[in-house]
């Protein structure tokens, strides 16, 4: 996981952070962040989106090596 997460870009990576890995409400990360309620939606929703893309990649050139 932390192989895919290194690969997201800074901002995809801390809204992944406080909502999934801390347990912040989408409330709570806008305010640390800065931004507004959607774009905190948003962005989660895309970053998920790309950390699931990287993750299934990995794991089909795993199995493609084997």
């Amino acid at each position: 996981m932390d192989w895919a997460l290194e690969r997201l870009s800074a901002e995809d990576r801390m809204v992944l952070e406080l909502v999934y890995l801390e347990g912040h409400s989408v409330k709570e990360a806008a305010a640390l962040l800065g931004w507004s309620t959607a774009n905190v939606k948003v962005r989660s929703f895309r970053s998920r989106r790309k950390l699931r893309e990287l993750l299934s990649k990995r794991l089909e050139h795993r199995r493609s090596r084997t």
